[in-house]
């Protein structure tokens, strides 16, 4: 399914870039969220990090289907 995305957006970059970094955000603060209530964290700190980690992740992904 990835794949049909990545194919779909493929000739337009920018729209690839911001397609992976959403869907990296999304991921890291839904994983964020996991790991606050499980450690019984603060859940707005742990979404932060997790979209922060989330927006990384996207940007490697850009510059691997560049």
């Amino acid at each position: 399914m990835l794949r049909l995305l990545i194919y779909k957006f493929e000739g337009e970059k920018s729209n690839m870039f911001q397609l992976s970094v959403g869907i990296g955000v999304a991921i890291g603060a839904g994983v964020g969220i996991i790991i606050g209530s499980i450690f019984n964290l603060n859940i707005a700190f742990t979404i932060s990090i997790g979209a922060g980690l989330g927006l990384i992740g996207g940007s490697v992904i850009k510059m691997l289907f560049r």
